[in-house]
């Protein structure tokens, strides 16, 4: 609020938080308010990014969703997130309320980014195209490949690692990924992160940890599958919601 920023570059874990505390908010409002808040933040989660704007949206925006970007300093023209995958539901929920967020991707070896969403070329739960000095591809096993000058030259005094890494000019990314007839990149999990249980079923651990953390009481969680009969997590409660909860 003090420093009324017009852009943004952020981890999602703040954006959740932002986007949890919004929830809570609204929720502890009383009698009309929260009644509109209500009918708002459900339009907000659930509506289709690309849907125009209704006279209903436009009411909403005014009584509410101003106040939110007023929160945020009331300037910010857009995001950029990357470090980390978006959940779905906190992309879809900023976007409706009238603040764009651009996911991108990106590797330390890669100078970082590979991939970026912006103004002119924006699709919604995707991490943009590449580039245009960066080639992708992918492999056979929908393993990510980059190739390019951004690309590092190896790990330092690794070399058995580094030609581990990179294959012809070609860099494994470790990262499992789509890309579109459009060109746009989907991350779906990392290859190590690629869980497979006792009984032979893969689980993907991304997209359940971003599921679970989407919850205002969960700060962070940890899938545990590999070689086990069972898929677990092991969860960690928001330390200063558990302390209100209690006192109240």
């Amino acid at each position: 609020k003090e420093v009324k920023p017009s852009l943004m570059t952020v981890v999602p874990r703040l954006l959740d938080k932002i986007y949890a505390k919004m929830h809570a908010n609204a929720a502890a409002a009383k009698g009309i308010k929260w009644l509109i808040a209500k009918l708002a933040f459900y339009v907000a989660d659930t509506k289709c990014v690309n849907k125009k704007f209704s006279f209903v949206d436009k009411i909403f925006k005014r009584l509410v969703y101003q106040k939110l970007l007023d929160a945020l300093g009331g300037k910010m023209e857009f995001i950029i997130s990357g470090g980390a995958p978006l959940s779905l539901t906190t992309e879809r929920f900023f976007s409706n309320i009238g603040l764009r967020i651009y996911q991108g991707y990106g590797l330390s070896e890669t100078s970082p980014v590979i991939s970026v969403n912006g103004p002119r070329a924006y699709k919604f739960g995707t991490t943009g195209k590449n580039l245009p000095h960066v080639e992708v591809k992918l492999g056979d096993d929908g393993e990510l490949l980059v190739r390019g000058p951004n690309v590092m030259k190896g790990y330092h005094n690794q070399v058995e690692k580094t030609a581990q890494t990179i294959q012809n000019g070609w860099l494994s990314t470790g990262d499992l990924a789509e890309i579109d007839s459009e060109g746009f990149i989907s991350i779906k999990s990392r290859k190590k992160e690629l869980f497979k249980t006792s009984t032979g079923k893969y689980v993907a651990a991304i997209p359940i940890e971003l599921a679970l953390t989407q919850s205002k009481w969960i700060d962070y969680a940890v899938l545990v599958a590999d070689n086990r009969p069972f898929v677990t997590a092991l969860i960690f409660i928001d330390p200063l919601l558990a302390q209100s909860y209690a006192e109240q």
